[in-house]
């Protein structure tokens, strides 16, 4: 396995190679055959959807060269002067090619007198300048920025394609995990396939030291689609002794109580609707395979209720996300939560 970090490694150098936003990708490329690129555009979605790697690729494939392409990290270099300074240097050629690309990450980070003394150049920017704004804060860009530039709305990354690319990566590096690992990488990304490749680093090197899948999960602080399929499966059977061993997925001393619920309501969502429609699988942010498959559909009536009891256990997980910020003593609560949900089956 290669020391290099993998998400590094593995990072797309064309926009053929950008995973799930094609919706964006086919666009810019569009805009590059025609010579239409707008002056100025605005990147935003969520963390590790392939922002600023699109960005890169953009502003190399109008310049090739290192000089045409101005990375401006935000949080360090987001002031009025340090705008104002970067406002002197755009009017200058580069040094090799002919345009340069300025790309602001974290944007959002550049105070609003910056974004003022931006304001000019960004509406009226030399021929040969480009700009790229990078954010997972929309808000905090000003409408004056915004109504001035191509907005690009990335999405979070379905997991099945996340699970595709890690079973290629996996390959690459000459590793093979068990599906249920993999799984535990995809869940840890939520949607960001950086954060799934970062999950499945880290899980290599506890695999190749033989750590068991429970140590794996508590350093991942996640539950893991086996656990949600498990807890769920249980109630929808009304089996009250499986529904309390499964909830142990939830244990405060192994995951982080809060994200595990988040990840359970996620979970309902997705196999809710996947049982209204199965073409939403393609799409679910949860794997839900391994339960659907494992559910009695063999009827309307059977579908719904199982609809109807993925409902119930989101409701009543809502009021336990409610009770959450008033306590400490989690474990308790969510002894309370699974108590309730077993006295609805009696």
């Amino acid at each position: 396995m290669s020391d290099q970090e993998l998400y590094n490694k593995f990072r797309p150098d064309s926009f053929s190679e950008i995973k799930g936003q094609e919706h964006i990708t086919k666009l810019l490329q569009q805009y590059l055959k025609a010579g239409t690129i707008p002056h100025s555009l605005i990147f935003f979605g969520p963390p590790g959807t392939g922002k600023t790697t699109s960005a890169r690729i953009m502003a190399k494939s109008l310049n090739p060269h290192n000089a045409g392409m101005i990375e401006v990290n935000s949080a360090v270099s987001g002031k009025v002067d340090d705008m104002r300074a970067l406002d002197r240097d755009i009017s200058h050629y580069p040094m090799e090619g002919e345009s340069k690309t300025y790309i602001f990450d974290e944007a959002h980070r550049i105070s609003s007198a910056g974004f003022d003394s931006l304001l000019k150049t960004v509406e009226e920017p030399p021929s040969h300048v480009k700009f790229i704004f990078v954010t997972t804060n929309l808000d905090a860009i000003p409408s004056t920025i915004r109504s001035r530039s191509d907005l690009h709305t990335f999405n979070r990354i379905p997991n099945l394609v996340v699970r595709e690319r890690l079973q290629e990566i996996q390959t690459l590096e000459g590793v093979k995990l068990s599906t249920e690992l993999i799984d535990l990488a995809v869940e840890a990304g939520s949607g960001s396939l950086r954060n799934a490749i970062v999950a499945l680093q880290k899980i290599m090197v506890m695999y190749s030291n033989n750590e068991t899948q429970v140590d794996i999960v508590k350093s991942l602080g996640i539950v893991g689609p086996k656990g949600l399929s498990e807890f769920c499966m249980a109630y929808i059977r009304n089996d009250v002794v499986a529904l309390h061993k499964s909830s142990n997925c939830f244990d405060p001393t192994v995951v982080d109580p809060v994200r595990a619920i988040h990840s359970l309501q996620q979970f309902l969502l997705d196999a809710r609707l996947c049982l209204l429609d199965a073409d939403y699988l393609k799409v679910s942010e949860s794997n839900v395979e391994f339960f659907l498959s494992g559910l009695d559909q063999s009827s309307k009536e059977l579908k719904e209720y199982n609809i109807q009891c993925l409902l119930y256990i989101f409701d009543m997980s809502l009021l336990l996300e409610a009770d959450m910020s008033k306590t400490t003593n989690l474990k308790s609560l969510i002894n309370r939560f699974v108590i309730k949900l077993a006295d609805s089956r009696a």
